[in-house]
């Protein structure tokens, strides 16, 4: 089982960048963007990509600016120069919404055919380029002395894409009750969480902060069904789970006990991120599929392109989970008739 924690992309090459808070991160992006580009050029939209307007600023001496934006936003930003026979990554900042690599295909796809590093690589910045060249067929990372490039491939790629959609399994309110011991800590006799007074359930949340609280929720009953309903229509199962806000590491680590301990059939991955919709689709556009209990999370991953089932254990019968299984394995399902199918169903009851 692979066990991975998302963390924002980008090499740490300036000092103070790697110490840097989101607030910290997302002040430098805004001041690059609205500030420092603009006092130098006029800058222009040359394109559109995953959702966000791709900014481009052009400096004289090679230089160019890339922005990823949306809103008014800034979420991504790339530094690059002339080197040699393509582009070199001077600095490159995310406020998490938006993969560097991801970025870095763009780049290769529409500006340069051959993308260099920057001169010194620390673990963080070469953790991008080596997710590049093992997750992105098609790239090629070769490493050159004092730099890395990354090309691609000028011939058709003859392997297979990979066209099974991938099953990202919720945790809590699909394989773990959360709902039941929520109640509980509210003091609620009915054991029913929509009991909780609005006014209490924040208060609530927090009493969880840096307590095992996940590490003890019980186990519905249903979940090894659940699981080996999903291995038996797509071979395999991930976790993907929400960290508790204001205590992501501590609920992260229990998050991931309770998935050791109380799982018969382990996920291939357990993913802990804040943001499902970054893998509602694989590098190829096949969608995958999450099976959750948040309505705003199915929402989210079907606008980004996924396939998504809202389920939730206590209320929800596995028959439901099977009916969508089977209408996806076998393509009857496209994600314009499952969106306006479920759409008025999506914003139910939110934790």
């Amino acid at each position: 089982m692979l066990i991975k924690e998302i963390i924002s992309e980008g090499p740490r090459d300036f000092a103070g960048l790697s110490d840097m808070t989101g607030d910290k991160i997302q002040q430098s992006l805004d001041y690059f963007y609205k500030d420092h580009a603009p006092s130098r050029v006029k800058g222009k939209k040359i394109d559109s990509f995953k959702g966000f307007d791709v900014m481009q600023f052009l400096l004289s001496g090679g230089y160019q600016l890339y922005f990823l934006v949306k809103n008014d936003v800034p979420n991504l930003y790339l530094a690059l120069s002339n080197y040699q026979d393509g582009l070199a990554v001077g600095n490159v900042r995310s406020n998490g919404t938006v993969k560097a690599t991801e970025f870095y295909n763009y780049i290769l796809d529409k500006i340069t055919p051959k993308l260099y590093s920057d001169k010194g690589q620390t673990p963080a910045g070469r953790k991008i380029w080596t997710a590049l060249d093992k997750f992105f067929p098609d790239i090629t990372v070769t490493d050159v002395g004092d730099r890395l490039v990354a090309t691609k491939s000028s011939e058709k790629i003859t392997e297979e894409p990979e066209s099974k959609p991938i099953v990202y399994l919720d945790m809590d309110g699909v394989l773990a009750d959360f709902f039941s011991e929520w109640a509980k800590l509210a003091g609620i006799k009915t054991g029913n969480y929509k009991d909780i007074p609005p006014a209490n359930v924040d208060k609530t949340l927090d009493k969880m902060i840096g307590t095992d609280f996940f590490a003890k929720l019980p186990k519905f009953p249903t979940a090894d069904k659940l699981i080996q309903m999903v291995i038996n229509h797509f071979g395999s199962y991930k976790i993907l789970s929400s960290p508790l806000r204001h205590d992501d590491e501590n609920s992260t680590k229990h998050k991931i006990d309770w998935i050791g301990r109380k799982l018969k059939i382990k996920p291939k991955e357990t993913i802990i991120s804040s943001n499902k919709g970054l893998y509602a689709t694989q590098s190829d556009g096949t969608p995958n599929i999450l099976i959750d209990d948040l309505g705003r999370n199915i929402q989210n991953w079907m606008n980004n392109g996924g396939l998504g089932i809202k389920y939730q254990a206590d209320e929800d019968p596995l028959s439901k989970v099977q009916q969508w299984l089977e209408q996806f394995k076998k393509g009857e399902v496209t994600q314009e008739s499952n969106t306006s199918k479920r759409e008025e169903k999506i914003f139910e009851r939110e934790k």
